[in-house]
């Protein structure tokens, strides 16, 4: 009980809720470019655009993730971002077009620079600044916990149906964890102070666009992208083989 009361309720709830989600989109994410290529014959090229957009379009929305969480609310950005995300992996279960694919896979990069900013200012602004580190160290543990967790059952639901299961049963989980936050913080007054409405968001792309740091940044995410393509080209040559064989 002692350790429990070290954080607010809500700051664990959204540690559960954060290991429950990873569980869930571990489950499905990392066997995306095999069910791309085994089960709908996509090719290496196109596979490598789907998962590497994600990536790519994380990093360019972690630049206005944090603005947007500051400038409309926590619980607003923290709320749309979980039922988008739910009917991006119910869109991956459903569709066969990989045009769609890359769309979807898009949109999930951007839930999660959105989403992850929302959670971890929501646990801050409950949490005092000395038990931060803390409480960070724990996140920390819980995200690797469900790294472990998520790929297992993955393989075991898929196992016992479809392929696109782990995908259905992920944007289920989204949707419950939704309606969940719906409930839990309605409970609790939120502590932000949202930002002065003149702040514009262009204001900031400004900004970003004159800091060379900035610019370096996004040439990295452009070499990361590179990297995820000829990654999963090469893993997908001996999956080819080990098919093969």
């Amino acid at each position: 009980m002692k350790f429990l009361k070290q954080f607010h309720p809500l700051v664990w709830i959204i540690l559960g809720g954060t290991v429950f989600t990873r569980i869930a989109s571990f489950m499905a994410m990392p066997f995306l470019a095999l069910y791309l290529h085994k089960d709908l014959g996509v090719g290496p090229l196109l596979i490598g655009i789907t998962i590497g957009i994600a990536p790519l379009l994380s990093t360019i929305g972690g630049f206005i993730g944090g603005y947007l969480t500051d400038r409309f609310g926590r619980k607003r950005i923290l709320l749309i971002t979980v039922f988008v995300w739910s009917t991006v992996f119910i869109g991956f279960a459903t569709t066969n077009i990989v045009a769609i694919f890359i769309v979807l896979n898009a949109i999930n990069g951007l839930c999660r620079s959105f989403f992850e900013p929302a959670t971890q200012a929501l646990m801050i602004d409950f949490t005092p600044q000395e038990k931060r580190k803390r409480l960070f160290s724990l996140r920390y543990t819980a995200i690797n916990i469900a790294a472990v967790i998520g790929p297992i059952v993955g393989v075991y639901i898929a196992s016992l149906s479809s392929p696109s299961v782990p995908f259905l049963f992920t944007g289920f989980m989204y949707c419950v964890y939704g309606v969940f936050l719906i409930i839990v913080l309605n409970r609790y007054e939120m502590k932000q102070q949202k930002l002065a409405s003149r702040i514009q968001i262009h204001h900031m792309f400004r900004i970003i666009l004159s800091n060379r740091k900035m610019q370096l940044s996004f040439l990295f995410c452009n070499y990361r992208l590179v990297s995820i393509l000829s990654a999963t080209q090469l893993n997908l040559h001996y999956y080819w083989v080990l098919d093969f064989l």
